[in-house]
């Protein structure tokens, strides 16, 4: 069920599963959607929460997902061997991986490089490591050499701490962002979204001039916190990302709360 990584590439054709990435430059084929998923093993590996996790796997068919960190409670093995078997088991789909700050110990044997790009002509995924709350030398100057060389009419952003915002405190902190904005400004009119984690719970805002998404309702307990945006913030999620008519990237929010899983039952 393991997708090699040939010379940066995959073919969509008869794979699924973990995509451990083991180059930082990864050139994939035209597609027509992919989904984005956040945190299912904050909170253990337990029944319910894979369940979940289960649901948010399979409620969408696109040409491939994303899960934005924290796949495991901490660093034990045996958890990674679980969420890996877990992925291989349900996925239809490819399935490409962040590291969160609750991965750490063999987040690299399992899922690969914790920097990396995703790229075609219409489209450019940046994938960050910024879970120990900071975005380091080595991650600011990859991020910008990407953007140099990659730069696309599409832009995606991805790291699993959010940036400072009005709905959670736990957050990098404003001298962080400055530094990443710093990065990134000079591709601003391109860069759709930056998608984060880390946050149990769904919200969208705009931050200097950034759609900043935060989605990480893959199966951990959610969060609520002071003031809700709306009732999305209260149900499971997947973000479906997909391009308008337009050729410009968009997102629609798919709740799991009407969404059953009962393969193993059936079997």
């Amino acid at each position: 069920n393991n997708i090699p990584a040939y010379q940066g590439r995959y073919e969509r054709i008869g794979m699924k599963g973990v995509v451990k990435v083991k180059n930082e430059v990864n050139f994939i084929k035209k597609i027509s959607s992919f989904t984005i998923l956040g945190d299912p093993g904050c909170d253990g590996l337990g029944v319910e929460i894979m369940t979940t996790f289960s649901k948010a796997m399979n409620c969408t068919h696109t040409d491939f997902k994303i899960i934005l960190g924290d796949l495991v409670p901490f660093g034990l093995e045996e958890f990674y061997k679980h969420i890996y078997s877990v992925i291989n088991d349900i996925s239809t789909d490819p399935v490409y991986a962040l590291c969160g700050n609750h991965d750490t110990d063999y987040y690299i044997t399992y899922f690969g490089l914790k920097n990396y790009v995703l790229v075609n002509d219409d489209l450019l995924i940046v994938i960050l490591d910024n879970s120990k709350r900071i975005f380091e030398d080595g991650t600011l100057g990859f991020l910008k050499k990407s953007l140099e060389k990659y730069g696309r009419k599409n832009i995606l952003i991805l790291f699993h701490i959010p940036l400072p915002n009005n709905f959670s405190p736990n957050s990098v902190n404003s001298e962080e962002w400055q530094k990443l904005k710093a990065v990134i400004d000079p591709y601003k009119s391109n860069i759709k979204y930056l998608l984060s984690g880390h946050v149990h719970s769904y919200f969208q805002e705009n931050i200097d001039g950034y759609k900043a998404v935060v989605s990480a309702g893959g199966g951990a307990r959610l969060e609520f916190f002071g003031r809700l945006p709306d009732k999305k913030s209260s149900f499971h999620h997947v973000l479906r990302f997909y391009f308008n008519d337009e050729s410009e990237l968009e997102y629609e929010y798919i709740s799991l709360a009407d969404v059953s899983y009962d393969r193993e039952i059936k079997n």
